[in-house]
């Protein structure tokens, strides 16, 4: 009567393994290494400011923000913004006929007391204006500046979107629209203050 044959042992279901050394050894640790460093990069870096302002575009045409305060009173609004615990009072300044002004909201941006408000053009074509207490050197160098108006405004654009951005006194503000480069210079040139102007 013959033996049975031998079993493998189910738990060396792979069978003999060739001894691997040498530069293939070198290459995959490399290769893991930088798989690692990219890893972290991204869980560690954030977006910068104008990235955010652009997802706050997005955020307002998916109908994720949106305004608290409803009103077309751009001072009404600035006042029910303070009275609500904004630290500092926004130039909130109408656009018509271009734009019709929804009403505005309290807001953050990089953890920072923000206000932020909304338009709607007759064409339907959205924008959103934001302030917020900070400097323009914090979002980044710009795709464009432009220095013929009252303040020179930074000029960001992200896909679609124009971004524009000024100074005023300690406040940053913006303007953000889908809407030609040009045409969204021209609607930011109303919304700035004098040079003047007393904050």
């Amino acid at each position: 009567m013959s033996e049975p044959a031998p079993t493998q042992d189910p738990g060396d279901w792979t069978g003999p393994r060739p001894r691997v050394s040498g530069t293939p050894v070198v290459i995959g640790a490399i290769v893991i290494g930088l798989v690692i460093v990219a890893m972290l990069a991204s869980v560690t870096n954030r977006p910068g400011t104008a990235a955010l302002l652009s997802q706050d575009y997005t955020s307002m045409m998916a109908g994720l923000l949106a305004p608290e305060v409803q009103t077309t009173d751009p001072s009404a609004l600035a006042s029910a913004l303070v009275q609500q615990g904004l630290p500092f009072a926004p130039r909130i300044v109408a656009l018509e006929p271009d734009f019709r002004l929804l009403g505005g909201r309290r807001h953050k941006v990089e953890a920072r007391e923000a206000a932020a408000w909304f338009y709607r053009a007759p064409s339907a074509e959205m924008a959103i204006a934001e302030a917020f207490e900070g400097n323009l050197d914090e979002l980044g160098a710009p795709d464009e500046t432009r220095t013929d108006g009252a303040r020179p405004m930074r000029v960001y654009r992200k896909t679609t979107q124009t971004i524009v951005c000024w100074q005023d006194g300690s406040i940053v503000y913006t303007f953000a629209s889908t809407l030609p480069t040009e045409v969204v210079l021209r609607l930011s040139r109303r919304l700035v203050a004098p040079v003047d102007s007393a904050r």
